[in-house]
């Protein structure tokens, strides 16, 4: 079960990644876009309602980006904690084996036994 969640939070923290990507470029061609309505505006041939418009879109753009941030941070801290449990559950499970191990071991040699 922790290798399941472990590898899904993986999957997870990749596709966040990669809807960042989209994202800030997503931003950089609204910023563009902003500067041409802007452009566009001035000489007249938009009006300010498309300017507003096209300025929400950038924001809008932005607060994704910021929404992404704050989820993929969350994704990096639960997987760090699933993957360090996992580590300690397999650390303790493989010195109560090998404890277990090393006294049937010890207890079925005729010397011991």
């Amino acid at each position: 079960m922790v290798v399941s969640n472990t590898a899904s939070l993986y999957y997870q923290l990749l596709g966040l990644d990669a809807q960042k990507k989209i994202v800030e470029q997503t931003i950089i061609k609204r910023k563009q876009l902003l500067e041409a309505s802007a452009a566009l505006k001035q000489a007249g041939m938009l009006t300010k309602t498309a300017l507003k418009q096209t300025e929400a879109l950038m924001y809008n753009a932005e607060s994704s980006l910021i929404s992404l941030i704050l989820k993929l941070k969350s994704a990096r801290i639960l997987l760090d904690y699933c993957w360090q449990k996992s580590l300690e559950r397999g650390a303790w499970n493989f010195r109560r084996t090998a404890d277990s191990y090393r006294f049937s071991y010890w207890s079925s040699l005729p010397a011991f036994g």
